[in-house]
């Protein structure tokens, strides 16, 4: 007996293509999402870009002084504002 393909059987059907899956997310991502959706509050944010520009080298303190004062550039050197911004 020869063998058919399934145009040639009655009533047979070939099997779906496999669809393709989303994007895999990180759980972070999946936490806050689940979180912020739980508190009705996802839908308020929009996206957004950011700047950063590019430190540029200059003046550094010490190893001693920029131990005590958390960092190595006079620049960045702020005064703690507290809960101001």
């Amino acid at each position: 007996m020869e063998r058919m393909n399934y145009r040639q059987q009655p009533g047979r059907r070939p099997a779906p293509a496999p669809q393709p899956k989303p994007p895999a997310r990180s759980a972070t991502v999946e936490l806050a999402k689940a979180v912020l959706d739980k508190e009705g509050a996802f839908h308020q944010f929009q996206v957004a870009m950011t700047y950063t520009p590019w430190q540029r080298w200059g003046e550094v303190y010490n190893a001693e002084k920029g131990l005590e004062r958390g960092t190595i550039f006079p620049v960045l050197d702020l005064p703690f504002a507290g809960r101001r911004c």
